[in-house]
């Protein structure tokens, strides 16, 4: 636990550093060091437009398995040279609903709410309806990654159906993309029902970005 003292001491460090930076925790008279874990938030006050950053941020989370359980919660975009830039991360004891909400919340503050925001996930049913919530005009795009890992690819023709796939995330025009994703489907029959399970191949209006 002394480990975990002096990290968050050094979270002031960074703030100090980076005066730009927002800091925030919420304690209560029963909070123990273990229970800080779930409700420390540290994201950067910088819109995307001060930073020349794109206006596509991607949010994803991560299991912690160490000393303190519970989730990472990370929001991360890309700059005009595209080096990834992280904008937000926090803690949290479970990713659900509530999670989200309260980090889409908190980062909102932070990026505001650009007329052509676009935000990329995995889109966990927790992100979903929080996104409704915070981000309700936001564009919400899948992630080309987890959709690809979520695929049961049969051993067939694997390969190339998986080349389909990827060669459809990157057309520009829809009906280029619909002949990709007709040609994955008629490789591997498997994928192609995930695919529509998931809306990709009947939601015209899903984003496809890696």
């Amino acid at each position: 636990m002394v480990m975990l003292i002096v990290n968050y001491d050094g979270v002031w460090e960074d703030v100090d550093f980076n005066p730009k930076t927002i800091f925030l925790l919420a304690v209560t008279p029963k909070d123990t060091l273990k229970t800080l874990s779930d409700k420390i938030c540290d994201r950067f006050g910088l819109n995307c437009d001060a930073v020349d950053m794109k206006p596509v941020v991607s949010i994803d989370a991560t299991h912690l398995t160490g000393s303190v359980k519970g989730v990472l919660l990370i929001a991360s975009a890309k700059d005009g040279d595209s080096k990834i830039y992280p904008l937000a991360f926090g803690f949290a004891a479970s990713e659900c609903k509530g999670s989200w909400t309260w980090f889409l919340s908190e980062l909102k503050k932070g990026i505001g709410s650009p007329q052509d925001l676009v935000i990329v996930s995995d889109r966990h049913r927790g992100i979903i309806s929080a996104m409704n919530e915070v981000f309700p005009y936001a564009q919400h795009a899948f992630c080309v990654f987890h959709i690809a890992q979520k695929f049961r690819w049969s051993s067939k023709n694997r390969s190339f159906a998986r080349e389909f796939f990827y060669n459809a995330c990157y057309k520009h025009r829809r009906d280029e993309c619909d002949i990709d994703l007709q040609q994955m489907a008629a490789c591997n029959q498997r994928s192609a029902l995930q695919a529509l399970w998931m809306g990709i191949l009947s939601d015209r209006r899903a984003l496809l970005l890696e």
